[in-house]
């Protein structure tokens, strides 16, 4: 007999409403768009902890993307309580150990049931010995997931542990139908897969089948047209010229349209509604754009459509509809995107596609930026690298992409030794910064050459940089083209240890992550136990402006008689990520106060920028292990960069 877990959980609801306190309650979550409706449903009763362990997921990639998506719903979504998270490094071995012998099994089997007790459990262990008083899982609220069975097991570990564990069944009271609702609301990534290898296969051979059996279809459909057709046309020969006719004019201009010329372009048909690019910028190695057009009804798929006469695909791309309007754009992170290092040599004409019920359309895409000719040099590969020029395509007047073989110099990573010259940095006693920074850059430097980058260093003598300005520390990534930029640093504070690596906002963390689980997965190093700014628990910290630091803007503005900076709590702290990532990162010293500019404050193409704090040189244990590993250290830096820029 089926129990109705809905009820269950009402009275114990109505339980914790009486008693008036809060319980702490450790949610497991599979995904943000899963634990959106069960934050905003218990929410009101809990203090919650989001407790992301799902080894299951089949590559470290989707557990990233994944994860950081389940903490931007946190910062993002209004709850009524506390909700706290902690991310569970990723091991997909303990997923395989478990599961292995039951490859061969359907999905919602005991392949499933195992997995559900490997996570259940993981969340179970972690309640009792952090002091929770509840503990439970989102999986229930997808209609895959065999809710029965999740409840039995969860009451079984609750006697185990000895912390008790929600009975709930959250499909129930249209909670899948809500989680899809609050996805759409939040732009949540949602997977069309549990996670695991198994339910991936599973997913690509339905879509198979399903597209074997529209093929099948559509041959007896064709084959009953034929037959049809030839019998008319036996019993009157007029009619057979005159679909030999007709079929003419079909074929003729759609030949013409299409017919590739022995220019750079593909003849297509054009609508006349014009898109309007709004925004164009180049952070990293990522393309990214944002627009809209005018259209008359809603359509089921919007692509960025890349053509010439050698070469044509297309890019998927974000979209909503309302009211007559359908905005577009590549991505919700500066970081992602269209990856440009891969396109290949030509001139492309890109246009607005639009799809409905197969129904293809183009348009032209009008770039109403005031960045009309960006420039882009692409990744390296045997000291060989290609120069991309976006600009207008004259022929249709839409966007346009010219790629061609280079010998400007470019390079891919810049690594900047912190301080220098007159400028020790942090010091313990007569040990500062310095000692330490460009030894580190030269060692990092060689490592990714190996690797096959080219890499260029701010300074590579003890001497001081200038902040601001040509050949700057701030202007040298700008002026090597680099894609990406990392500053080398050590850190002080009394009672720390560990290092920290610091982003900008609005970035995806994956390679922050895998830098920062390759560091700590060698000897006794650990990331930082500072709170400050933390984002995840695994070392990565992300500072922007705050209170202080706003004050002080308006104070530094009405002392020397000039407009404050449009600045934010969103704006970056750390120099070396803000001001050298174009004005995506936020970008802002103009010069106004008289005696710092950065000329490339309003530039649409940047460096993906992070500074690593490696290690305390206030602390006598960094400092050991600096001294005696800092060249491994540096290879699992130059491992994790390999890893993602070559074979993300």
């Amino acid at each position: 007999m089926k129990v109705n877990y809905q009820i269950i959980l009402d009275k114990t609801l109505q339980s914790i409403i009486e008693s008036n306190k809060r319980p702490k309650l450790l949610l497991h979550s599979c995904c943000a768009p899963c634990s959106s409706y069960v934050l905003n449903y218990l929410s009101k009763f809990f203090d919650i902890t989001i407790y992301y362990y799902n080894p299951n997921i089949d590559s470290y990639e989707e557990f990233t993307k994944r994860s950081q998506e389940q903490i931007r719903l946190i910062n993002e979504m209004p709850l009524e309580g506390k909700v706290d998270y902690v991310i569970e490094n990723y091991d997909n071995n303990e997923f395989d150990r478990i599961t292995k012998r039951h490859k061969d099994k359907p999905e919602g089997s005991v392949r499933c049931f195992a997995c559900y007790g490997l996570r259940l459990a993981r969340t179970a262990k972690y309640a009792k010995e952090h002091g929770y008083d509840y503990f439970t899982t989102t999986l229930s609220i997808s209609p895959y997931k065999n809710s029965q069975k999740l409840n039995e097991i969860g009451l079984r570990l609750e006697k185990q542990y000895e912390v008790k564990y929600l009975e709930s069944d959250f499909k129930k009271k249209n909670g899948y139908k809500q989680s899809i609702e609050l996805s759409h609301k939040y732009g949540l990534y949602r997977q069309d897969y549990c996670g695991c290898i198994y339910s991936k296969q599973e997913h690509i051979q339905k879509l198979k089948e399903k597209q074997t059996i529209n093929e099948n279809n559509e041959e007896d459909v064709l084959k009953e047209e034929i037959v049809f057709k030839s019998q008319k046309i036996k019993s009157n020969k007029k009619l057979l010229i005159s679909c030999f006719l007709a079929l003419l004019l079909l074929i003729i201009p759609g030949y013409l349209i299409f017919t590739r010329y022995n220019d750079d372009t593909v003849y297509i048909n054009i609508e006349d509604e014009i898109s309007e690019i709004n925004e164009l910028y180049i952070y990293g190695n990522h393309f990214n754009i944002k627009g809209k057009i005018l259209l008359d009804e809603p359509v089921d798929n919007v692509q960025l459509s890349f053509k010439n006469k050698k070469n044509y695909f297309d890019i998927d791309l974000n979209y909503t509809y309302s009211d007559g309007i359908l905005e577009f754009r590549l991505a919700d992170y500066l970081n992602t995107g269209f990856i440009l290092d891969d396109i290949k040599l030509g001139n492309y004409e890109v246009f607005l596609k639009t799809t409905k019920e197969e129904t293809e359309k183009y348009y032209i895409l009008d770039n109403k930026t005031e960045y009309k000719n960006t420039v882009y040099y692409t990744l390296s590969k045997d000291d060989k690298y290609n120069k991309i020029t976006i600009t207008n395509a004259e022929r249709y007047n839409t966007l346009g992409f010219n790629v061609s073989v280079t010998n400007d110099e470019a390079y891919d990573i810049v690594l900047d030794p912190g301080h220098g010259g007159n400028d020790s940095g942090a010091c313990l006693r007569d040990i500062c910064e310095t000692r330490y920074t460009l030894n580190f850059a030269n060692t990092l430097k060689k490592q990714l050459e190996n690797a096959g980058f080219r890499v260029k260093l701010t300074r590579d003598t003890d001497t001081t940089l200038k902040t601001y300005g040509t050949n700057s520390r701030t202007g040298i990534p700008y002026e090597a083209h680099a894609k990406y930029l990392i500053s080398l640093h050590m850190n002080a504070g009394a009672n720390y240890s560990g290092f920290e690596l610091y982003t900008s906002n609005h970035i995806d963390y994956t390679l922050a992550n895998r830098i920062a689980t390759n560091l700590s997965n060698i000897n006794e190093f650990q990331s930082s136990p500072s709170t400050f700014n933390r984002v995840t628990p695994n070392g990565i910290f992300t500072r922007t402006m705050g209170d202080k630091e706003l004050e002080e803007f308006v104070t530094d503005a009405i002392e020397n008689n000039y407009e404050k900076y449009s600045v934010s709590k969103e704006t970056n702290y750390y120099y070396m990520i803000r001001e050298t990532g174009g004005y995506m990162s936020g970008a802002y010293v103009d010069g106004r106060e008289g005696n710092r500019n950065n000329p490339y404050v309003k530039s649409n193409v940047g460096s993906e920028s992070y500074i690593l704090e490696l290690g305390y040189i206030t602390s006598e244990h960094d400092l050991n292990l600096i001294d005696h590993h800092n060249t491994e250290y540096l290879q699992a830096v130059s491992d994790a960069i390999s890893s993602y820029l070559l074979h993300k």
